[in-house]
């Protein structure tokens, strides 16, 4: 999982976004489906990725941050996120790696008091040369290791 950048892909993702946030709140229940929008933006000369994002639950508007580096010469892909809904006031630290594809994949831990921490785990799937679509998948880990899928915000470029 490594490449010369691994934020190459996302780099060329920048850009104004927009399509739907499928949002699932408990195994087996159907999706609920919002409105969604992106922007991706290269920052601090290009050795960040900032993707800012909004979506609604129950009507309510919704936004999320997501500021992405890639750490060339350990391969490792950082991600600070925050999310209205998700994570209240805090922002969850994640790692990773970067495939050949330029897919971004990074997980973090959140604690889920009385209990142990949970874990969270993110794929971008960044549209890269191509530019078709930008998909961002979300899964909650239990703490015994069973994921479960949360979140899948499917993107299409704004004018594309």
């Amino acid at each position: 999982m490594s490449m010369t950048n691994g934020l190459e892909a996302m780099l060329q993702s920048a850009g104004e976004w927009t399509g739907t946030n499928d949002l699932v709140l408990q195994e087996g229940a159907a999706p609920l489906r919002s409105a969604a929008a992106a922007r991706v933006a290269a920052v601090l000369l290009g050795r960040f990725v900032r993707v800012d994002y909004t979506w609604s639950y129950e009507g309510q508007p919704q936004e999320g941050m997501m500021l992405i580096g890639y750490q060339p010469k350990a391969g490792v892909v950082t991600m600070d996120w925050a999310d209205t809904m998700h994570n209240g006031r805090r922002v969850m630290h994640c790692t990773g790696g970067a495939a050949a594809d330029g897919a971004l994949e990074v997980k973090g831990t959140y604690p889920a008091p009385p209990g142990p921490d949970w874990g969270w785990r993110t794929v971008i799937a960044p549209a890269g040369a191509a530019g078709e679509k930008l998909v961002i998948t979300m899964y909650n880990i239990w703490p015994e290791g069973k994921e479960d899928f949360a979140v899948r915000m499917e993107l299409v470029r704004v004018g594309g």
